[in-house]
């Protein structure tokens, strides 16, 4: 499961694939000219031309980011499924806005990024469609795709639940392994990475080896119970208003992504009323 979790945010690609060709073009170009007066904003409204200092840095971009996936990913994914000819299509359509999102968002304001989030995963999937389009022969039903299988409801239930165990376990990661775990799942080899960030090959390796094991430890703390046990203390301070800022920053991300915590909160919050029907006044 845990496996699963880890694949639901950063899906393999062939190293050798088209799309990873074009992305480390893309990339290279990103890296080029993030050093330029202006970068190109895309917005619902178009593309418009922005001074670089107006944009947020990424160490400012990353937990902004973060916070979106956990609370909209489902959403997201769910526009890029009607853009998109099958699921497949749309996990590649939504892998690439995140990406986008992490190197390119204009903004780290949740009102904007999700409507620019959607515009962006949709002209994602449109492009994955074309290139379908044009490299699907015609003519001859002997080389048609059979035709993809639609999950059902548990299926996509079981998948929603994995992005937001990934989305969640994304948090303890720095930048640096983030940003190396993705470039490898586009397909990146080693060499290529160092050449798209500028770190060397340590760091990537370092990166890489400590994001993997630091992702799949907390994706099993959380399928456990773990994560849960490590709040558990901090509930009934929160049930009662007394949660301190440090105890609400810790818990929020948690509560957003476990059904399990929030009704157990409810009962903490209902305890002190169904004690109280059972006790008479004067037993106070």
């Amino acid at each position: 499961m845990s496996t699963r979790a880890f694949e639901a945010v950063w899906p393999a690609r062939n190293s050798q694939s088209a799309t990873s060709t074009g992305a480390l073009r893309a990339a290279r170009s990103a890296r080029s000219f993030e050093g330029s007066e202006r970068i190109r904003e895309q917005g619902t409204n178009g593309s418009r031309w922005v001074h670089a200092g107006d944009a947020p840095s990424r160490a400012e971009i990353h937990p902004a980011a973060l916070d979106l996936v956990a609370r909209h990913g489902s959403q997201i994914l769910g526009t890029a499924r009607r853009y998109s000819a099958n699921l497949d299509d749309a996990e590649d359509a939504y892998q690439r806005a995140l990406e986008i999102l992490l190197t390119k968002a204009p903004t780290t304001s949740e009102d904007e990024l999700v409507p620019w989030l959607k515009t962006v995963v949709k002209h994602e999937a449109f492009a994955i469609r074309k290139q379908r389009e044009r490299f699907t022969p015609t003519g001859s039903d002997d080389f048609a795709e059979p035709p993809a299988h639609e999950p059902g409801t548990p299926e996509r239930s079981e998948h929603y639940e994995r992005l937001r165990c990934g989305a969640e376990a994304m948090r303890d990661l720095k930048p640096a392994e983030v940003r190396c775990l993705l470039l490898r799942a586009e397909g990146f080899t080693y060499d290529q990475i160092c050449e798209v960030t500028g770190f060397t090959y340590t760091k990537v390796n370092r990166s890489l080896t400590e994001g993997r094991r630091a992702f799949l430890a907390r994706v099993e703390g959380i399928e456990s119970g773990a994560a849960c046990e490590r709040v558990a203390p901090l509930l009934s301070s929160l049930a009662d208003g007394e949660a301190s800022a440090a105890d609400l920053a810790a818990l929020r991300p948690h509560l957003r992504s476990c059904l399990a915590c929030r009704a157990r909160l409810r009962e903490y919050r209902a305890a002190p009323a169904r004690v109280a029907a059972l006790i008479p006044p004067a037993a106070l």
